[in-house]
């Protein structure tokens, strides 16, 4: 195979390397992906639910009240105890280290 650059092969050779962490780095957010999903799962229906149509489907807690024949306040309830939920499936499976609800 010959080189664009020249006798060394170095543009071949970063390039090469390139895919390589873009392979990585799709793989890694593959990974990322089925953990959520299957951290999303473990969660209480009615958790899921709420946290999926507010954060995945970007609809107001009225919206979900409407369609789950809930108060708003209920449903700010379960996002917010989906959301910690997940947060600490996330942590035992390695994902999150941080708190995400920490202040400054």
């Amino acid at each position: 195979m010959q080189s664009i650059e020249g006798e060394d092969g170095s543009l071949l050779e970063h390039q090469a390397d390139s895919d390589q962490e873009d392979s990585r780095g799709l793989a890694t957010l593959g990974e990322i992906e089925h953990r959520i999903r299957e951290s999303l799962s473990r969660l209480p229906e009615d958790q899921r639910l709420a946290l999926i149509m507010r954060h995945f489907e970007n609809l107001g807690f009225k919206q979900i009240a409407d369609v789950l024949h809930s108060s708003e306040s209920a449903i700010k309830s379960k996002v917010y105890r989906g959301l910690c939920a997940l947060r600490d499936e996330l942590k035992r499976m390695g994902i999150l280290e941080a708190d995400c609800f920490q202040t400054a």
